[in-house]
This record gives structure tokens, sequence and C-alpha cells, in this order.
């Protein structure tokens, strides 16, 4: 069993693939994936575990659903970023794979693994090894349009399937998927702001090596922020959160740390209690760091916040990438060492 997208839209977004084009067009990519057709509800009896399994920008979406459906998901969601899976994974296991490609190594041997287990299996993928396994297995999936030059590019299509399955397997409702069209219409409202926004950081913070934190609910917007720099900008960048980084790393504050510039990611409806922590911080951060900005999270609900937070972290990557002068497409790197591995 499989989705796929609209193919007649997927043509237009494949022939806009530089990366300023796609951040644009995140926001498009939510209802477009929220306007395709969902799966047919599926059998949840006894499910007692979610495993999400992902790489990289084709993982993120992962984080991103967990913290999202917390609230509401009535079983435990464990995400794997490896080869291998957790001793629990058995058939009263779900276990969902994204890879963008369907070609992603650890991906695939954790994919494997749980089908060892006899887990209950679907997947998300645009194609390769992953939807050619799902059509020889019957493993239910959603296939993304492909041809997109990087999987971080497809944040917004990967997080909608991905609430999608969720949905089928009766493991969340459908509150989440409606709000998604308004969340999409707030970004696209508030687009010319973030983008402006971004620049905006980008420029006072050039040059130095970026310390990011927020409260523990926007984690996965931070671990979102890290790849875009790394990837989009080629830096490094550091993150945290609160209160977790009040038991060790604000230590290492007590040094000076110049060459490096905090940004905290707030939020008003943060628990009270963090946001005191986040201010009293600074009196041992302000004096020995190179700056710190500030940036409060906009919208009316926790969801149009986070993806207002992802969306803003895409935009400030590209502009660093310009203030950098570097390929944003570019990861020579990471090709250098898959063509190693595949060596061996």
């Amino acid at each position: 069993m499989t989705i796929n997208n609209n193919f007649a839209v997927q043509a237009y977004f494949k022939s806009k693939k530089t990366m300023e084009d796609l951040i644009n067009q995140f926001p498009v990519h939510l209802k477009t994936q929220l306007e395709t057709h969902s799966f047919d509800q599926l059998d949840a009896d006894g499910i007692s575990n979610v495993v999400i399994l992902g790489m990289g920008g084709s993982g993120i979406g992962g984080r991103i659903v967990q913290s999202l459906v917390s609230e509401e998901c009535s079983v435990p969601i464990i995400i794997v970023n490896n080869y291998a899976i957790p001793g629990f994974v058995n058939q009263n296991s779900l276990v969902i794979a994204s890879s963008y490609s369907g070609n992603t190594e650890e991906t695939l041997a954790a994919f494997r693994k749980a089908q060892e287990k006899k887990a209950r299996l679907a997947a998300i993928t645009s194609g390769g090894k992953m939807e050619a396994l799902c059509n020889t297995s019957s493993f239910p999936y959603v296939k993304l349009p492909g041809g997109y030059p990087a999987p971080r590019a497809c944040l917004g299509f990967s997080t909608l399937a991905l609430l999608k399955v969720l949905n089928a397997f009766g493991l969340i409702g459908v509150g989440l998927l409606n709000e998604m069209g308004d969340v999409s219409d707030f970004l696209i409202n508030h687009q010319s702001d973030i983008r402006k926004l971004a620049k905006e950081v980008a420029e006072s913070t050039h040059g130095k090596m970026k310390v990011l934190y927020a409260e523990n609910d926007f984690a996965a917007v931070l671990v979102r922020w890290a790849q875009q720099i790394n990837e989009n900008a080629k830096e490094l960048a550091l993150h945290h959160t609160i209160p977790e980084m009040n038991h060790n790393e604000i230590v290492g504050w007590e040094s000076e740390n110049k060459e490096k510039a905090v940004i905290y990611l707030r939020n008003r409806d943060d628990l009270e209690r963090n946001q005191k922590r986040m201010d009293i911080m600074r009196v041992t951060i302000e004096p020995n760091a190179a700056s710190i900005t500030e940036i409060e999270a906009q919208g009316k609900n926790f969801m149009e916040k986070l993806f207002y937070s992802i969306h803003l972290g895409d935009y400030l990557s590209l502009e660093m990438s310009i203030l950098n002068e570097v390929d944003v497409m570019s990861i020579e790197s990471i090709n250098h060492l898959k063509g190693e591995l595949a060596k061996l």
C-alpha cells in the first residue's frame, strides 16, 4: 500500500532546485503533503511502542513529530539514528523508516533487523531499495516526490507523512493534521519577516561559532538548526537544552569564549521556571560570549511556534551561507565518506 503525491505538483517543485527556492517552498510542501490521499486505517491492535528510523535530513522529521505528538500518543516514540535497533523491538512494535533516497545504509540495516524481529513496518521514501523492499513485502509506505537535490529540503513532506502514518495506525487523531493548513498559511504570511530576521541574526553573529539554546520542548528545532548550519553554511554549531545544560555546560561559560555567539530561542509558553533559568544564565554567559541574541518563537500555539522556528533556522543557515560565500548545495565531506564506505 502506498500514497503518491500529485505528480503535476511534483513537476513544478522539482523545476526549482536552488536551496533558496526550496526553503521558500517549505510552507507549501506542508500543505501539499497534507492534501495527498491518506492511508486507510491500519491495524493498531497491540502496538506498545513506536521506533522511527532515519539519518540526517531524512531523520529529523522523526524528532519533530516526536515533539508534536508527545502529549497525545499513548505509547513511547523512540528515535534511532543508527544501524542497530533497541532490544525491546518485537511484534508489538511499529517501526517506521524514513529515507528520502531509499538507500540510506544505516536505515536499511535497522529496518531489516526490525523485519527479522517481526515488527510492524512502514516507510517514507522517494524510491530506491526501501521502496523495493516495501513492495516485495507489502509494507505500507508513503512515496515522496523524487528528484530533490537534498533530503534536508524535504522536511515538510517527511514530517506530514510521518503524522499520517501514525494517524493511520490509530496512534494519533486528525487534530494535528487539521491544524497544518493554518500553520502553512501562517508561515506564508510571515515569510518575509522571518527571512528579514534571519538575515539580521546572520549578520550580527557572522564570524562567530553559534551556540544554540532553547527549552527542552524545542530540542528537535535546535538539532535542525545545527544540521542546517552544518550543511548549508559549512559551519559547526553547538546546541543544548534548558534545564539540562544548567547542570553541566553552563560551567564552561565561566571561561572566556569570545569566539562564540549565543542564540536563545525563547517561547513565552515555556515553563516559567525555565524562562527564569534563561534569564539567570545571562549573568554567567554574557561577559564571556561574543554576544547573546534572543529570538522569540512566534505563533498562536505550539505547532505554529515550532514550525516558525524551523523556518527561521533554515533561512538563518541560508543567509550564513551567503555571508560565508560557500556553495549551499555542496556536501563534499558526506559524499567522500559514502564513497570510501562503498569501497569496503
